[in-house]
C-alpha cells in the first residue's frame, strides 16, 4: 500500500537548510528521521546519540568533505561519495564539521533504530569509502548499492539493522524497477528532478514523499524520471523494529 508522507524545511541563516523527515517513524520504521542537508560552515553542536545507529552519506556532488569526530576518540575524513554509520549503542558523542566552510556540503544524516537486543551494545563505527561502492547502471539508470543489495551487487558493510539504501540516478524519461521484500517497508526521497513512483509524480522541490508499508509478498515499483531533466531519489527499505515516534 501506497501512502505519503511530508517533510519540513528547516534553515538557519545562510548556513544550514534542511529537509527533514521527522515524527514519521512508525510510518518508515526501522528508519527513525531522515535529514537532506545543505550546509555552509560549522553549525552542528556535538551531539550525544544512545540506542540507535546515526548514519552520514556525502552525495558525489557534495563540495567539500566532513570532519567526523567522536568520543571513541576517532577522528576521519569522509569524503564526497561514501557513507559513515556509527551504532551508538550505551552512548556516543559525535561532532561533524564540513572541511572547507566556504563550499557546499551536500549530504543525508538518517538515524536508524535498533533491536531491543542490541541498544546496550558498545559504540563502533562502519565506513564505506566512495570508491568501494558498487553502481549498477541499466538503460539511463545508475544505482549507487550504499547498503544491502540491488540486483548482483551487494554492499560490503554489514550494519546491525538489516537495511538497504540506494541512490538512483535517472537520465531524462529513463525508469528502473525496485523490488520491496515482503514484509519491509520503504520510500523514495527525491533529491533532483521529478520523479513517477506507482504511476505519481513527486518533485524534489516539493516536500511529499511515497512510503510503502510492509504486505504479505514482495513488491515490484517501477521508477522513472517524469521530466527531460536529470532525476535523482535515495530509496530506503528495511524491516520494521516496531519503533515509536521519537
Amino acid at each position: 500500500m501506497l501512502v505519503t508522507t511530508h517533510l519540513k524545511p528547516h534553515q538557519y541563516n545562510d548556513q544550514f537548510l534542511a529537509h527533514a523527515l521527522r515524527g514519521a517513524a512508525s510510518l518508515i520504521d526501522p528508519f527513525i528521521g531522515v535529514d537532506h542537508v545543505w550546509i555552509r560552515g560549522p553549525v552542528f553542536p556535538m551531539n550525544r546519540y544512545v540506542g540507535m545507529s546515526y548514519l552520514t552519506y556525502l552525495f558525489p556532488d557534495s563540495a567539500t568533505g566532513l570532519d567526523h569526530r567522536n568520543s571513541l576518540g576517532d577522528h576521519q575524513l569522509i569524503a564526497p561519495g561514501a557513507l559513515h554509520w556509527t551504532t551508538a549503542g550505551t552512548g556516543i558523542e559525535i561532532d561533524e564539521q564540513p572541511v572547507d566552510a566556504s563550499k557546499v556540503l551536500h549530504c543525508l544524516r538518517i538515524s536508524i533504530d535498533l533491536a531491543e537486543a542490541r541498544r546496550a551494545t558498545n559504540p563502533r563505527t562502519l565506513r564505506l569509502e566512495a570508491e568501494d561502492v558498487l553502481s549498477v547502471e541499466s538503460a539511463g539508470a545508475v544505482v549507487r548499492v550504499l547498503l544491502g543489495r540491488f540486483g548482483n551487487a551487494r554492499s560490503p558493510l554489514g550494519p546491525p539493522t538489516d537495511v538497504t539504501l540506494l541512490d538512483i540516478s535517472l537520465t531524462r524519461r529513463a525508469s528502473i524497477e525496485i523490488i520491496i521484500s515482503a514484509g519491509q517497508r520503504a520510500f523514495f526521497l527525491p533529491i533532483a528532478g521529478e520523479i513517477t513512483v506507482d504511476d505519481q509524480q513527486f518533485s524534489a522541490s516539493e516536500f511529499r514523499i511515497p512510503v510503502f508499508l510492509s504486505q504479505a509478498s514482495p513488491r515490484r515499483v517501477l521508477v522513472r524520471s517524469s521530466s527531460d531533466e536529470r532525476a535523482q531519489a535515495v530509496f530506503f527499505t528495511g524491516p520494521p523494529l516496531a519503533a515509536k515516534c521519537r
